[in-house]
């Protein structure tokens, strides 16, 4: 039988970044992603945590300390870089003629997140 723990001691800076950036962007979850000044909403309440899913796969990957497939990892860190990117850019409203966005901070700390991703994925080594 396969001993299923979980040990953080063999897991390389890549595979700590991966863990971290993770956590972050979960946490972020709980932030305002939309903040209209009177109404704010959550990344939970604007459908944010459809973006976790991109992380599952270099996630899981480190969490059982097994082979990531490199272009996997990148391209679903790149894809959570770019859902959230466009996530920001498409939060932009018009009132009485002026154009602005409205993205809360917990968006902007996702799309770090994911830049730390990408950055986690590179240096993973198995």
């Amino acid at each position: 039988m396969e001993d299923a723990s979980i040990s953080s001691n063999e897991w390389n800076i890549g595979g700590k970044v991966i863990v971290i950036s993770t956590c972050i962007a979960f946490l972020s979850l709980f932030m305002t992603w939309t903040d209209i000044g009177i109404i704010r909403a959550s990344g939970i309440e604007s459908n944010g945590y459809l973006f976790l899913i991109l992380y599952i796969y270099p996630f899981v990957k480190v969490l059982r300390n097994s082979e990531m497939k490199k272009i996997l990892g990148i391209i679903s860190s790149v894809l959570a870089i770019l859902g959230s990117v466009f996530f920001i850019l498409s939060n932009t409203i018009e009132i009485m003629g002026s154009f602005g966005n409205v993205s809360g901070g917990g968006a902007y700390l996702f799309l770090l997140a994911s830049v730390i991703l990408f950055f986690g994925v590179i240096k993973y080594k198995n």
